[in-house]
Formats: C-alpha cells, structure tokens, sequence
C-alpha cells in the first residue's frame, strides 16, 4: 500500500475497498470489487485496502465504518458508500466520474 497515496492521485478513476478480514460484510464485498475490476479492466482501478493492517488509512480517509467504498479520481473523493455496494451501484457512479 506504499504506493496508494499515488494511485488516487491519478486521473484514472480509483475504487477504494476499505475492510477488514473479520467483518462478514467486507468479505461479501471482496467478490464485489473482483468483478469491477473485470468489468471495467483497464479504465478503473480497484483495491482492498485492509484497515487492520493499515490503520493509517481509516484516520486519513475518515474511515469510521466497513466495509467503505470511495471513488477517487485526481486526488479527490467523488462518492463514499458505507455498507454493501453492489458492481452495478459502483458502476453507475463510476460512469458518472468518466462522463
């Protein structure tokens, strides 16, 4: 995760999955995150970002529940979903961000 300040910094648009292994949910939406990054291959970004390994991440991006979902593009936080998402609600917002 060394690099992920950089990768949202990008103008490729970024799908944050903050979790954490023990939270029934987040592994629910792990398959979830899977499927974005097939779908949308090579426009989209897609990451776990496993906020018991790195703690860093919840206090940096407020973080205060799980699973969290935010869309970056160019450094800035397009759309946050606390809870479950589903690919087709990811998408949807992430073709509004490449509009």
């Amino acid at each position: 995760m060394e690099h992920f300040d950089a990768l949202i910094q990008g103008d490729k648009p970024v799908v944050v999955h903050f979790f954490a292994d023990w939270n029934e949910s987040c592994r629910i939406m792990k398959p979830v995150i899977e499927e974005i990054k097939e779908i949308a291959a090579g426009n989209v970004m897609a990451v776990n970002v496993d906020i018991s390994r790195h703690p860093h991440y919840s206090d940096s991006y407020n973080i205060i529940s799980i699973p969290t979902i935010v869309i970056f593009k160019n450094g800035h936080e397009l759309w946050r979903k606390v809870g479950f998402a589903g690919a087709e609600e990811i998408l949807r917002h992430l073709s509004a961000t490449t509009a």
